[in-house]
């Protein structure tokens, strides 16, 4: 018969099997939600250099630029319990659009934003009436900085 030596080593074994087998898994969903083409700007796995507007007072760094035939499609991954998109998350990949266009000067029709918790992926559209809000958002937005409604802070975490 096998001795408990044998056993426990058996079973460690197929423990350590199985924690590989999971990580392999959740790692591949994760991938599975990324769109494919070829990544040509990656913010997730290390520091990339900010996208500026020569437009807008803009400035940022998308997750992960993805360039898809003739179009650059920004990626924004997010986490959380959402399976709708957010009002601000949806802005925020409008601004990096904007921000594509004009930093790689190529059409940049839409953008995807993607909740790694809920495995939901979404593409996002990036058309005159979006660039419209834009726009407005980003006048809203400085109007209230200059008549001291918000203080600029990005150490506020809330």
């Amino acid at each position: 018969m096998f001795s408990f030596l044998s056993i426990f080593v058996l079973g460690f074994a197929f423990l350590v099997i199985g924690i590989v087998v999971l990580f392999i898994v959740k790692r591949s969903k994760d991938d599975a939600l990324i769109p494919s083409g070829k990544i040509i700007f990656d913010d997730l796995h290390g520091s990339s250099f900010s996208l500026y507007s020569h437009k807008y007072p803009l400035v940022g760094k998308p997750d992960l630029v993805i360039k898809k035939g003739w179009k650059y499609l920004p990626v924004e991954v997010k986490t959380g319990n959402h399976h709708f998109p957010k009002l601000h998350h949806v802005m925020q990949l409008m601004a990096y659009c904007q921000l594509v266009k004009e930093h790689y000067h190529k059409a940049t029709p839409y953008g995807y934003l993607i909740y790694i918790d809920t495995g939901k992926r979404f593409k996002i559209p990036y058309r005159t009436v979006e660039k419209k809000r834009l726009k407005k958002s980003l006048q809203d937005m400085n109007r209230a900085i200059i008549n001291h409604e918000i203080i600029r802070n990005h150490e506020n975490k809330r």
